[in-house]
């Protein structure tokens, strides 16, 4: 996969072109989004914009955006003059089986929709936030992935988080704010709009603070004083890291995984069972707590969770035996999936994208060789 130059930004506005937005807005299943529902139960009757053939939600025909990384996942609100500015870099994986150009833009707001960024951000403060940057991203030939990745640089600043947790209007708290990053992309074969929420979360100095302020101690090693809480240092979410994945022919004997080559496709046998496995750092499963605090009360409720790992996974063909998997629900997190039936050597690609739930994220694209 291809590493994008980004392309001068462009200042001013916080609406993407009609052109990007026109064509963002139709479903994956070729209908205006409004209409995509109503269209759905119609099509079984009848024909139309949707017909009555429908692929899977992992399979990837037209241009796709799989995944989208914040780099932190999670921002925490500076404590200090000193901590001026932080850098955040949101990396965008984006698929597209035609192999042409690209077209990206990306912004920020402070307030997302269930969908999309609303408009509105016009602040001073907001400027390089809500800044749309652009880039055309060359989908590489096979047999590479059919997939490029766009790596979009942006400042916080002290202002521009104080902007998005209070706005003009006032009011807006910690809990109020819902920022997000926004994503449209324009393919040879597509269109797609995606966001992604942009977690904000109180450091861990704040979090003593307050504990203070409300009369409770914290509990040494020995778990004294009496009466204190059980609180660790906070520590910010950090991405999962996907080291790679390690794959077995289910036609052969034995039970061993090899690893996937990392500079060359996986070549397999036409219509072969491909038994996948990702490797992830034990790091990727963080321990934390949510905390809870009634200042009326004077009571404080603290949860030790541990993370889980969800990974979602997509194919250009083929089949897939499941689109998700996690430890507990589908009783392990590899997946299998089915080569197609080719009588000439033929490209394909599988990409797997783990999450956790605090807004981690990572991915891995595997390009794949069928030979008959």
């Amino acid at each position: 996969m291809r590493r994008a130059t980004r392309d001068p930004i462009r200042q001013g506005s916080s609406e993407a072109p009609a052109a990007v937005r026109t064509r963002a807005q139709e479903g994956a299943l070729g209908c205006p989004a409004h209409l995509a529902l109503p269209m759905l139960a119609l099509a079984l009757f009848a024909g139309g914009c949707l017909g009555t053939d429908f692929d899977s939600p992992g399979l990837v025909r037209d241009t796709r955006i799989l995944a989208v990384r914040l780099d932190p996942p999670e921002v925490e609100l500076p404590t200090s003059p000193e901590e001026a500015s932080l850098p955040l870099t949101a990396t965008v994986l984006v698929a597209d089986p035609a192999r042409g150009a690209v077209y990206l833009e990306t912004r920020a707001c402070r307030h997302a929709t269930a969908r999309a960024c609303g408009d509105g951000d016009t602040e001073e403060e907001l400027a390089e936030l809500a800044a749309i940057h652009t880039a055309t991203l060359e989908v590489p030939a096979a047999p590479a992935a059919p997939a490029a990745i766009f790596t979009d640089d942006r400042t916080l600043s002290q202002e521009t988080l104080r902007a998005l947790l209070f706005p003009p209007q006032g009011g807006v708290s910690l809990a109020g704010a819902r920022p997000a990053y926004e994503v449209a992309a324009v393919g040879e074969s597509g269109s797609e709009v995606a966001f992604k929420r942009l977690q904000i979360g109180l450091p861990d100095l704040l979090y003593r603070t307050l504990l203070a302020e409300a009369g409770l101690s914290i509990c040494d090693e020995r778990g004294e004083p009496e009466g204190c809480v059980a609180y660790r240092t906070k520590v910010a979410n950090r991405n999962p890291d996907l080291l790679g994945l390690e794959y077995r022919l289910e036609t052969s004997a034995g039970e061993d995984f090899d690893p996937v080559p990392e500079d060359a496709p996986l070549v397999v046998p036409s219509g072969a069972p491909v038994r996948l496995r990702p490797r992830v750092s034990e790091e990727s499963y963080e321990a934390y707590q949510t905390i809870t605090i009634d200042f009326d009360s004077r009571t404080l409720h603290i949860e030790d969770r541990s993370e889980y790992l969800v990974f979602s996974w997509y194919a250009t063909t083929g089949r897939l035996d499941f689109l998700q998997t996690e430890e507990e629900r589908t009783l392990g997190i590899d997946n299998r999936w089915v080569a197609p039936t080719v009588d000439e050597e033929a490209s394909a690609a599988v990409f797997v994208v783990v999450r956790d739930p605090r807004g981690g994220v990572d991915f891995r694209a595997v390009p794949i060789l069928v030979r008959p």
